[in-house]
């Protein structure tokens, strides 16, 4: 199911009701209109994916696709266009779909702010590759339906019903379209109606990279008697090295716990949203006056909630810092001050053209790691000068090497943290830093800073 809703602003405790109606409705891809979220990118929570396209510095329009599980494996990419206009890419079969989601102006906007909305049309329309030949039908009325199930928004006096939102698609896919109505039960505090397309369509299973998991290092295990093999120098570096990491990580395994990731907190009490569900029920049964009210009464018990939610936090870390757990109180310090940033699904080329394929994406990171890294100056002619070979390694070296690792620090490519080597003899350390030298791979890290974060 795929559906589309205005929701007026997602605030505090909207997200979470907003999901809980996509579980009870079996709603597969939701379009969100009147976002009210600056900057774009997307995120993840919980067994949904968000992405999203609002203004650079303002809270005001904004558009959104909220993905559940068993559609966000086969996301392909997506393109953010304005805080009125934005895209996802989705692997199927035969064809892959686009998904456009766009939150038009009204007739009483700037004519220049109408023009520039439809020019954007016409640009995100190019991008997709549809051709004018394939012409767009409004597909809200192409199927009998009572005008309970046809209205997508009502007056704030509750007189006038009007259609203005739409599910368009081309003409091409009329037969995959089983059926499209609004859901009145729905209920997000909104004055639109959720409206949903029943399509049939498979999609495909895209492969993306696992995320890595972290092992809890707080306990150690001795591993000498796992290394005794390879004090033998004649292997390759590689397998040597390969058979080294394949020890670390298989005995890590056995006796070490991976970390568990931290869920986001769920600050909104069970009261709250039993509000939110008889505002639901309010609304279903046309009393206007009480659904109001309970929309009152929720956004009021959602603010307490996040105060208790704060003053919750704010006692554990004055606990921590009474018991002198200063590694907990400053990360959690570290949470609270980190302002949110979302990941970015693309990037811009040197023309300022946006890329959101990952060949794309990889290849213009090449690029640019070419022309940063390239030798502006002459090379050097070759020396005939015998080169003189550095000492041996000593163990003591790599003893004291050891022992200047800092604790707690993120692993590398390798998954292998500072923690987990100082249980292993240094002759092994040594025999690998002796036969290995030249580095193969690398891995970017990109770090956001002031500006675009989607030009290298």
């Amino acid at each position: 199911k795929i559906s589309t809703w205005n929701v007026r602003g997602i605030s505090q405790g909207k997200l979470d009701i907003i999901k809980q109606e996509m579980i009870r409705l079996n709603i597969d891809l939701l379009g969100i209109s009147e976002l009210h979220w600056k900057d774009n990118g997307h995120l993840k929570l919980d067994d949904f994916s968000v992405y999203y396209s609002g203004h650079q510095e303002l809270r005001r329009n904004g558009v959104a696709l909220i993905a559940h599980k068993n559609i966000a494996h086969a996301v392909e990419s997506y393109t953010t266009i304005s805080d009125r206009i934005m895209d996802i890419r989705i692997r199927g079969k035969p064809l892959n779909v686009t998904v456009l989601q766009v939150y038009a102006p009204t007739t009483d906007a700037p004519e220049d702010e109408r023009e520039q909305f439809y020019a954007k049309i016409e640009e995100a329309l190019e991008q997709v590759q549809f051709c004018h030949e394939n012409h767009l039908r409004v597909s809200n009325t192409w199927f009998m339906q009572p005008k309970r199930r046809l209205y997508t928004w009502t007056a704030p006096n509750g007189q006038h019903r009007n259609q203005i939102d739409y599910i368009i698609c081309s003409q091409w896919w009329k037969s995959s379209v089983l059926a499209i109505k609004t859901f009145p039960g729905a209920d997000c505090g909104s004055d639109h109606e959720l409206l949903v397309a029943t399509i049939k369509v498979k999609f495909c299973n895209i492969k993306k990279n696992a995320s890595s998991k972290h092992f809890d290092v707080s306990k150690t295990v001795a591993v000498k008697n796992r290394f005794e093999l390879l004090g033998n120098e004649d292997k390759q570096p590689d397998e040597l090295w390969q058979e080294f990491q394949s020890m670390i990580i298989k005995t890590a395994q056995e006796h070490i716990l991976y970390k568990k990731l931290e869920k986001r907190s769920k600050w909104l009490w069970p009261e709250t949203i039993n509000i939110a569900n008889q505002r639901r029920a309010a609304k279903a049964v046309g009393d206007r006056d009480e659904a109001r009210r309970l929309n009152a009464e929720f956004h009021k018990a959602a603010r307490k909630d996040k105060e208790a939610y704060w003053d919750q936090r704010c006692k554990e870390m004055e606990e921590d810092c009474q018991k002198g757990h200063t590694r907990n109180l400053f990360a959690q310090v570290k949470k609270i001050r980190t302002s949110f940033t979302a990941r970015k699904g693309a990037i811009k080329d040197k023309n300022g053209k946006v890329l959101t394929g990952q060949q794309g994406i990889r290849s213009r990171w090449r690029e640019y790691t070419e022309e940063l890294y390239a030798s502006t100056s002459d090379p050097e002619p070759p020396h005939d000068d015998p080169v003189e070979m550095e000492p041996a390694i000593l163990d003591e070296e790599v003893v004291w090497a050891l022992k200047q690792l800092p604790n707690n620090k993120a692993p590398g490519i390798d998954s292998i943290p500072a923690e987990m080597l100082r249980p292993v003899p240094p002759v092994v350390i040594k025999v690998i830093c002796q036969n290995i030298w030249d580095w193969k791979r690398s891995a970017f890290i990109p770090l956001p800073k002031k500006g675009d974060a989607r030009g290298c």
